[in-house]
């Protein structure tokens, strides 16, 4: 039984399509996010030219942050007082195209960084292991990206996971329903 090359990439790209599958690349992302905070500060350089690097850390540690509560709040039910800080003030992070965005800049940094310090005259001190976990990173945070591109792409199985109250509101209904309509009392008896 022959199967073709595109039949082979359909099946695998259909298994891996699983929203547990998902989830679990988005946390990889997050946790790649953090990872590669704390590799930056390892590489710190104590010095003026070391301040911008303090917050790009802080840019990776939060969003880091952020992207996790993000892929823990789809998970839940209920948001904890973490999420609901993250709802509030870092809104990106709840949904799976703010993610993406924060995956691939975060992968875009990186490999920058790490082009910039290869291509540096003064980087002989780097060992091949620090390289390989920074590639080992950027490589989970391209994955991460593709994850939550495509978890966006995908209808959502279980109504609006965004809603938190079901209000009983469908079809001709939900498009005519206004939050302005005047408050009318029961009539009296």
């Amino acid at each position: 039984m022959a199967t073709s090359p595109e039949g082979v990439f359909i099946a695998f790209v259909n298994a891996i399509a699983q929203p547990k599958y998902l989830r679990l690349a988005g946390m990889a992302g997050a946790c790649s996010m953090l990872s590669l905070a704390s590799l930056s500060l390892l590489d710190l350089q104590l010095s003026l030219r070391g301040l911008p690097c303090v917050s790009q850390i802080a840019l990776l540690l939060a969003g880091g942050l952020a992207c996790f509560q993000g892929q823990r709040s789809e998970q839940s039910q209920q948001l904890s007082w973490q999420e609901e800080v993250v709802r509030q003030h870092l809104g990106f992070a709840m949904v799976p195209a703010g993610r993406a965005v924060a995956y691939s800049l975060a992968l875009l940094h990186g490999a920058g960084v790490h082009a910039t310090k290869a291509s540096a005259a003064d980087d002989a001190g780097h060992s091949a292991f620090f390289s390989s976990l920074w590639a080992i990173c950027c490589t989970l945070l391209f994955v991460a990206t593709a994850a939550s591109l495509w978890s966006w792409r995908q209808p959502s199985s279980g109504g609006n996971p965004g809603c938190l109250i079901d209000v009983g509101i469908d079809g001709e209904d939900a498009r005519n329903f206004s939050y302005e309509r005047v408050y009318e009392p029961p009539p009296a008896y």
